[in-house]
């Protein structure tokens, strides 16, 4: 586990409306977390939240993780990995921690969205793109639910992964740290 990794802190996050996500199965999707979100602020079980997942029309965006406390640092434990999550990172990960499968630095640019979601118990959504080895350039949608145990501690999350391809050659001979991640949004989804 990379102990060099960016925190809540040093990564600004915008906090927006509901109506910013912008694909439509994303939308429908926190549309049903929000429906199942107690008046008090605490977020869904995933047993409660089950149906909206099966129907969920592309299963191939959805990894779900269990949240596992301890040291006063949150891991995410894969349970179902997503064929979107398989492509991203060219690895199998159910049953393994995400800091185990992802590279460091993808490790390091992605966990505030995951704590970040699961301190605050709301959803974070973030659009982020990467240009691939064979020359495509993929446009990257995540959105992250929190689920809670019935204490009201956040014992899951459901990662929603959209991608949009395109072939562009030149963008990484212009650039060659285009293989890196870089975001273009990052936000808390307000509710207040």
């Amino acid at each position: 586990m990379s102990t060099a990794t960016l925190t809540r802190a040093e990564v600004e996050f915008d906090r927006v409306y509901p109506w910013a996500v912008k694909s439509r199965r994303q939308s429908e999707l926190l549309n049903a977390w929000l429906q199942l979100r107690t008046p008090d602020g605490t977020p869904p079980s995933l047993s409660n939240f089950a149906g909206a997942l099966r129907r969920y029309p592309d299963q191939d965006e959805l990894t779900i993780y269990d949240v596992v406390h301890g040291n006063g640092l949150a891991r995410y434990l894969i349970v179902k990995e997503s064929f979107a999550f398989k492509k991203a990172f060219d690895r199998v990960g159910t049953g393994r921690f995400l800091d185990d499968v992802l590279p460091p630095l993808a490790w390091r640019m992605t966990r505030p969205n995951y704590d970040t979601c699961v301190q605050l118990k709301l959803p974070v959504y973030a659009a982020f793109s990467i240009v691939e080895r064979d020359d495509e350039n993929i446009v990257y949608e995540r959105l992250l639910l929190p689920f809670a145990s019935d204490t009201g501690v956040i014992n899951g999350v459901v990662s929603s992964l959209k991608t949009t391809m395109w072939k562009d050659p030149s963008a990484v001979a212009a650039n060659p740290s285009a293989r890196e991640a870089h975001y273009s949004f990052r936000a808390v989804i307000g509710l207040d």
